[in-house]
Parts: C-alpha cells; sequence; structure tokens
C-alpha cells in the first residue's frame, strides 16, 4: 500500500495536515469494516501513523 510504503519510509516528508488525512482515510476504512483484512491494515496504519505523528512532535520539540 502507498500509505504504508509512505508511513514506514522516514525520509520521505510527511506534514501534520497529510498524516491528519491519512488517518481519517483509516478511520472511515475501519467504521466501514467491508472486510476483515481491511479492518486489519487500516489499524496497522492507525497505529503506524501515531508513530510517525509522535516522530514529527519530538523533531519540532526539538528543532523549533
Amino acid at each position: 500500500m502507498v500509505i504504508m510504503y509512505w508511513l514506514s519510509c522516514c525520509h520521505l516528508p510527511v506534514d501534520q495536515e497529510l498524516l491528519s488525512r491519512m488517518k481519517n482515510f483509516c478511520e472511515v476504512a475501519v467504521d466501514v469494516k467491508t472486510s476483515s483484512k481491511m479492518v486489519e491494515k487500516a489499524n496497522e496504519l492507525l497505529e503506524m501513523i501515531d508513530e510517525r505523528v509522535g516522530r514529527l512532535n519530538v523533531f519540532l520539540l526539538i528543532y523549533f
């Protein structure tokens, strides 16, 4: 998945707005529940997004 690749590659630029849109997409996917596999992957992505948000926040605290 594109989102998973984007989140797992720390060198790719990701800002707060993009992470928010990714999170919204995944939350909607979980709510729709079209398949158990989709819900599983969306939940994995939500965890990755939370990790990336944490790293972004640490970066912002250190450099700004």
